[in-house]
């Protein structure tokens, strides 16, 4: 009897008529009850549940088709409650969703009727969206997939979009009231495997009783699937303020306690599309009253952020703060590289460029204290860091051996930390997504085309500052050493060779800072190398 529509099919046919037939796809989304479906008088569909959805199917076109609904299981057509008249175009396809609430008259329960309805995309390389609203107690809404485009705006309840063609990919689906920027529902739509086919989006359910809302794919051959819901956010804090050890708590609660400068949290799961009231108070506190600083925030679901604790509690001038940086990465772009993210932190350093080697490659240009860098994607490999002046990529504040050849897969944030002028001293920090950090080796050596490998230490420097060189012949070399800003303070002239061994300057008399030693030889280039005197 569920072959109605062939039957009649049938019958035209063999009365020498031609039979004329449109597709058909029913959806249940009305949230109560299981139902029969019977049309004209016939059962066709019997225990159909709510967000089941029926493949497309031949049913006859041209002629008035009365489809009644009946709580199941139904006896009679003097069991449907509800009947819809309906004449299909030949030839059209349609997608038609039971939806509202039986006895409801504010959302009466109804079938809503889409014409133009596809059961592939139009295009083999993409996946076409139709979607539904469905959910009797929820505004007009807009959906956003992340970072793409707003896909549905001011959509009412009880309407459908247009087709929406995309992608065959990954998405981070945003719920918001229409004209709201805030995301009130974040859904995982995964459709990497459906190019070609095409899928009804449906929101069901209700936002304030059960059964609650979500969202829900239904596809051509009647396979329904509910979208995983996102409800958290992921979050590293590195606390990179000198001063003092902290506690965190959150909304008034204690989230980390005792947390030290230049560590890091591991990435944590985090409540997200909600207020949360960040505070951070000095170790030990014992109660909310104790917060010295707080971040208001409202992670988005599936996003993942690192929260950089910086600055100086009771600076004026570079006070304590979170900086906040989104699209966060756990992983490399690619299994054979690195992605990392810069910051600069330390609070007394000048705006700087970052390059690479003695290549002196721009990786960073023109980085500000407290903010980040964007991702850099590079080859797990051994790098020299050079961290130079704004726009003067020739002279190196500081170069530092980065050995990330280990970290092949995987991300790290690299931040400047500490003063230039006083303690704890400058350096450059790596934090792991497993929370560990680490001091990247200052270099404190260099080649020169004349005199070979050069080399000092130790650095940092007390009272003596020793200099090596492999050079192969003793050449005369001017030793120039300058302050950070490049003015010289003392010269004096050396033998560097086979025949001179190390050779020694006074360090005793300079203030902790950091200088720069000029090795100038008598025929060739000169080279230059950092000098952290403490």
């Amino acid at each position: 009897m569920r072959t109605l529509p062939f039957f009649i099919f049938m019958l035209l046919v063999a009365f020498g008529l031609d039979a004329q037939t449109a597709r058909l796809q029913v959806i249940h989304n009305s949230p109560s009850p299981t139902v029969d479906i019977w049309v004209n008088g016939t059962p066709w569909e019997t225990d159909f549940s709510f967000r089941e959805a029926l493949e497309f199917r031949d049913v006859p076109a041209g002629v008035l088709l009365e489809i009644g609904i009946a709580p199941s299981p139904s006896s009679s057509p003097n069991d449907i409650i509800a009947t819809f008249p309906v004449t299909l175009m030949d030839g059209e396809t349609y997608v038609a969703i039971a939806n509202g609430i039986v006895g409801d008259a504010n959302t009466p329960f109804g079938l809503e009727l889409h014409a133009g309805a596809r059961e592939s995309s139009t295009d083999p390389d993409q996946v076409d969206l139709l979607v539904f609203h469905g959910s009797p107690d929820a505004p007009n809404v807009d959906v956003d997939a992340r970072n793409v485009a707003t896909i549905v705006d001011e959509l009412a309840f009880g309407a459908f979009t247009d087709y929406i063609s995309v992608p065959a990919a990954e998405y981070t689906l945003d719920i918001r009231p229409a004209g709201d920027p805030t995301v009130v529902a974040t859904y995982a739509a995964d459709v990497t495997g459906l190019a070609g086919q095409s899928v009804v989006v449906f929101a069901s359910g209700f936002l304030g009783q059960e059964p609650g809302f979500g969202l829900f794919a239904a596809l051509p051959n009647g396979d329904v699937v509910a979208l995983p819901a996102i409800t958290d956010a992921r979050v590293q804090i590195i606390h990179n303020s000198p001063e003092p050890t902290v506690d965190i708590w959150v909304n008034d609660q204690p989230f980390l306690i005792g947390v030290d400068f230049r560590t890091a949290t591991p990435f944590v799961d985090v409540p997200a599309n909600t207020d949360l009231s960040i505070g951070i108070a000095p170790s030990p506190s014992t109660s909310p009253t104790d917060i010295i600083y707080t971040l208001s925030a409202n992670f988005l679901a599936g996003e993942t952020y690192i929260a950089m604790a910086n600055g100086v509690v009771g600076d004026m001038m570079t006070p304590f703060n979170i900086a906040v940086f989104d699209q966060a990465r756990e992983t490399a772009s690619g299994p054979t590289d690195v992605d990392l993210l810069v910051f600069h932190g330390s609070p007394d350093a000048p705006t700087v460029d970052v390059t690479v080697g003695s290549s002196q490659m721009p990786i960073v240009d023109n980085l500000e204290y407290g903010t980040f860098q964007g991702y850099l994607n590079v080859p797990a490999a051994d790098y020299t860091l050079n961290i130079t002046p704004e726009n003067d990529n020739s002279t190196n504040l500081f170069s530092y051996d980065a050995n990330i050849t280990t970290l092949a897969g995987g991300s790290a944030t690299i931040f400047a930390s500490g003063f230039i002028g006083s303690e704890p001293g400058f350096g450059l920090w790596v934090a792991l997504v497993d929370g560990t950090t680490f001091p990247l080796s200052i270099t404190t050596s260099t080649t020169n085309p004349v005199l070979g490998e050069l080399a000092i230490w130790p650095n940092p420097v007390r009272d003596q500052i020793n200099i090596v060189s492999n050079a192969s012949a003793d050449t005369r070399v001017i030793l120039t050493l300058m302050d950070m800003h490049g003015r010289p303070i003392q010269s004096q002239t050396q033998i560097l060779g086979p025949s001179s061994g190390q050779v020694q300057l006074s360090a005793s008399q300079l203030a902790s800072g950091i200088y720069y030693l000029q090795l100038q030889p008598d025929h060739g280039t000169p080279s230059t190398l950092t000098i952290i005197k403490q």
